[in-house]
């Protein structure tokens, strides 16, 4: 202890002079003892000693900068694949959805052009329909022919032309122009003057009727008389005749004889007949039905009416004009089925009393009752999915229905089709001018009244079905692989940084033995003569120091000793005299015991002093004072 303290003293008294004492004293012990020391980290490192702060200052050390590195790549591969998966899960979802969209776009331009393209056939295959006018007419000229080759004194009983026509075999060849045109109703109304109306009672009640009794047995084949309410068809009789005198109806649908004055224009030939007894009603008297007759003959032009409905029911309902729709609509499917209150419409064409000519005059009427609604079914396949049809008429509104499959359903009145599909909104209106009826003019439609539009718009059944939610789940699939990549890459992040943490423990481990053997300024040389080592091998190829080390041209700079010059210090090397002696009559422990108190006491002793103790070598201690940072 004493030669510790002359040690540190005698170095004290000059500063360029430099010596190196050897001492020897006698005591036992065989190894170090090293004491903890409880100063600061200063004294520590001076004495040889490693505390908890220098163990944590090495250890940043050796991490701080593989960690940064490590950091930020690990945050640049983050980013980069959040990018990646965000960039393709988004352009994935955009391309299907897109895909899904201009399917169902092409899908439905294909099925609203062909609702459309249907829509504007109805006009053509009217023609079927003008047709039977010029058949009366062409019937009536064949007629006055006939006559004009009978003797003078053979007179018919009723004059041979208009109001005076029936048209033979009426009830079989208006079945089949019913069936190609859709329409449900077909009637023949002649114009009927003032004068002329006794002469027209006399005639519906005379054999020309028996086209009634002619229609009526063909119904009864095909088993159509069965849907007149009997309680209705009594109560349309006005008399016991077969044909009521021309009359008309009050607001229950009870028959009264009518009032108006002339012209008129009765019903007379019809199809389907009806048991109830409509025959010879007054039709410029049917508020329905006389302005659209009125405009016909006035413009010598076929004229569409407005739509014509009346309250849902059955054929015995109390409202005559339900009752009638309800009957034909029973007719029309051959079994009973109930008017829904969808709306009905009038199409007048003109009878003339020649086929050409300038100067040709109409002499009645031809009315077609249309059901709308008739006209869209079967129109689509069974695997439409819905489209919704809005039929609209400028002078009496919207009518909305909507399509499922082949059939037809009621919506309501008014556009309530859903607003959401206005962009893929598709409008037709009738394109035909002229209805062919077999003459070279034909008759021309007049639009200008109240004209139809026919809007189709999709709905939300159909754009469901192409329309999926497959771009939502492919989206997300593509990012929960991203998702699953990144935990993947997170698992692998913490295994290699809990085997760097191991490898960080252990070179702590080591160069915390090189601390404890080293002063910090050697310590902190061989660290980052180590570090530029790794470095300077990173940027030499391994076939370049291979060859270097075979030609002996030197060594790795890593490998030169650490030797600095300091003139001004100590070094003290000093052993027990006699130990070798002493200890081998000695127990082990006895041995230990003599070691471990002198060098205990030494350890205290160049603590205080600030001396840096080298190393112990059995029973030789040796330590230096005077270095930098001692």
């Amino acid at each position: 202890m004493a030669l510790i303290e002359n040690l540190q003293r005698k170095h004290s008294m000059s500063d360029g002079e430099s010596s190196c004492d050897a001492s020897r004293s006698t005591t036992s012990g065989i190894e170090r003892s090293r004491s903890s020391g409880t100063g600061n980290s200063t004294n520590s490192n001076r004495t040889g000693e490693t505390t908890d702060d220098d163990l944590n200052t090495i250890k940043n050390s050796l991490a701080k900068q593989e960690t940064r590195q490590v950091f930020r790549l690990r945050i640049i591969v983050v980013l980069l694949l959040v990018a990646a998966a965000t960039s393709i899960s988004l352009a994935v979802f955009f391309i299907t959805k897109n895909a899904e969209e201009e399917e169902f776009e092409a899908q439905f331009d294909g099925v609203a052009n062909k609702i459309l393209d249907h829509f504007e056939q109805i006009m053509i295959e009217m023609s079927a329909v003008s047709g039977l006018a010029v058949a009366g007419t062409t019937f009536l000229q064949q007629l006055k022919a006939l006559y004009a080759t009978l003797p003078d004194d053979i007179t018919p009983a009723f004059p041979i032309d208009w109001p005076f026509v029936t048209t033979p075999s009426f009830q079989e060849r208006v079945g089949n122009v019913r069936s190609l045109s859709g329409s449900i109703y077909v009637s023949i109304n002649p114009i009927v003057t003032q004068e002329e109306l006794p002469l027209w009672e006399s005639y519906v009640q005379s054999k020309a009727n028996k086209w009634i009794d002619e229609g009526l047995a063909f119904q009864e084949v095909q088993g159509l008389n069965d849907f007149d309410d009997p309680k209705r068809t009594a109560e349309s009789k006005l008399t016991a005749d077969k044909v009521n005198p021309l009359h008309t109806y009050d607001s229950l649908g009870k028959p009264m004889l009518s009032r108006a004055d002339g012209p008129f224009l009765p019903r007379w030939q019809t199809s389907p007949i009806l048991e109830t007894s409509m025959i010879n009603e007054n039709l410029f008297e049917d508020k329905n039905i006389a302005h659209v007759a009125r405009e016909c003959i006035e413009t010598h032009s076929a004229v569409l009416g407005g739509f014509v409905v009346s309250e849902p029911g059955s054929t015995s309902h109390p409202n005559p004009t339900t009752s009638f729709f309800a009957t034909l609509r029973s007719m029309w499917e051959g079994k009973q089925v109930d008017y829904l209150g969808d709306p009905m419409a009038y199409l007048a064409m003109p009878i003339f009393n020649k086929l050409n000519g300038a100067d040709r005059e109409v002499v009645g009427v031809l009315l077609s009752t249309i059901h709308w609604r008739w006209y869209l079914r079967g129109i689509l396949p069974k695997t439409n999915h819905g489209v919704q049809v809005v039929l609209e008429n400028k002078c009496d509104g919207n009518f909305t229905y909507l399509l499922e499959g082949e059939e037809a359903y009621v919506v309501g009145f008014g556009d309530l089709h859903d607003k959401k599909f206005n962009e893929y909104h598709h409008m037709g209106t009738f394109k035909t001018e002229v209805i062919k009826d077999g003459t070279a003019a034909g008759v021309p439609l007049n639009q200008e009244g109240c004209p139809y539009t026919f809007h189709v718009y999709p709905t939300e059944a159909d754009s469901e079905h192409y329309m999926t939610n497959d771009p939502i789940i492919i989206g997300v699939s593509v990012a929960a692989v991203f998702l699953f990549t990144l935990i993947m890459f997170f698992t692998y992040d913490a295994l290699v940084e809990r085997r760097q943490r191991l490898v960080l423990a252990k070179a702590t481990q080591s160069t915390a033995l090189v601390s404890s053997l080293f002063p910090k300024q050697v310590r902190d040389r061989l660290m980052a003569m180590e570090t530029d080592k790794r470095k300077g091998d990173a940027m030499i190829a391994p076939s370049h120091r291979l060859k270097t080390f075979v030609n002996g041209l030197g060594q790795d700079s890593g490998d030169q000793p650490i030797a600095d010059f300091f003139p001004n210090c100590t070094v003290c090397f000093a052993n027990i005299a006699g130990f070798t002696a002493w200890s081998s009559t000695r127990e082990p422990a006895q041995v230990f015991v003599l070691l471990q108190t002198v060098y205990q006491n030494f350890d205290i002793i160049a603590k205080r002093r600030r001396v840096f103790k080298v190393e112990t070598i059995a029973d030789s201690y040796l330590a230096v004072t005077g270095l930098p940072g001692t």
